[in-house]
């Protein structure tokens, strides 16, 4: 009964996926020569995300082969996740970050446009005015950068982290609070991500605008604590790389793309729900968690997979 209903599934998706896989297969990084159960379970999980949220167009696959964190290939739909990902609740909000790259490849769609631009050119404009100022006066290259990392990798990023935290909630906010914990330094300026201290200020300001605010404050407080004890100072130019109106313009943008998908809401049946109790459970007794955890990934694996 479990293959019968598992193929039927497949049947439904399989032009799509198929398609993926075979075009996959010829990339140098062959990293799918399997679709092991870890795979299946998470590919379900995301099928029960873009159903929940009301994302357009076909779920992603998902692959547990990656020697990293997640990553997507956007334009083949799949999302590659660390391994034994289908054995932890604490890092899967970060599923719903890579569902906005899968989004802003998809034709029609982007997660921003006008007001980014046009705050590009403000800000352009502002830092261009601030080449002869006497502390810390901008050079001309150092404006070049920061246009050239907004326009090709970050706007996108922070794009994706506005989604995440719409519609997984909370359980984004303490996810990146996690994946922070990681970082080497926190204030340090990325090629492809801006400064983690930055983006996580605008999840605080995303999840507080979505009516988050309580908490937010417990966030911030373990935050706070966090920052004071690792002690690591910002960057030259730090704000000039980081400029509020910038990260602003994007929510706006990706707020008026997805107004027509279903934010996190406290109380609703869904994976997102799943997440937050996760969170909430850690907090509140980590010591219990892992036995939680558990039964709790059980029981979805028997609802997502019957």
């Amino acid at each position: 009964r479990r293959k019968k209903s598992l193929k039927k599934e497949k049947g439904r998706r399989t032009p799509h996926k198929r398609s993926s896989l075979e075009k996959f297969s010829f990339c140098p990084a062959r990293s799918i020569d399997r679709f092991i159960d870890p795979d299946r379970f998470l590919t379900c999980v995301a099928d029960a995300i873009w159903n929940e949220a009301g994302l357009p167009g076909i779920s992603p696959v998902a692959v547990t082969s990656t020697s990293g964190y997640f990553c997507t290939v956007a334009s083949l739909g799949i999302v590659f996740s660390p391994p034994s990902t289908e054995h932890h609740l604490l890092i899967l909000p970060d599923f719903y970050h890579e569902s906005g790259h899968l989004l802003h490849e998809r034709p029609g769609l982007a997660l921003f446009g006008p007001r980014f631009r046009q705050a590009l050119i403000d800000h352009a404009q502002d830092m261009r005015n601030q080449v002869r100022r006497v502390s810390h006066p901008l050079k001309l290259e150092t404006i070049a950068d920061v246009l050239s990392r907004w326009e090709r990798r970050w706007a996108e990023e922070v794009a994706c982290d506005v989604l995440a935290a719409r519609l997984v909630g909370p359980a984004y906010g303490w996810s990146n609070l996690l994946l922070c914990l990681q970082s080497p330094n926190v204030c340090s300026i990325g090629a492809d991500h801006p400064a983690d201290a930055a983006r996580t200020s605008h999840i605080f300001r995303v999840l507080r605008r979505c009516g988050w605010g309580a908490q937010v404050e417990k966030m911030e407080n373990q935050w706070n604590r966090y920052v004071k004890t690792v002690g690591q100072k910002k960057a030259n130019h730090y704000n000039d790389y980081h400029p509020d109106r910038l990260f602003i313009a994007v929510m706006e943008d990706v707020e008026e793309a997805t107004r027509n998908l279903n934010p996190y809401r406290a109380g609703s049946d869904t994976i997102a729900e799943i997440l937050n109790l996760a969170w909430q459970q850690f907090l509140s007794d980590p010591v219990g968690y892992d036995r939680w955890e558990s039964q709790t990934i059980s029981t979805l694996r028997k609802n997502l997979l019957k």
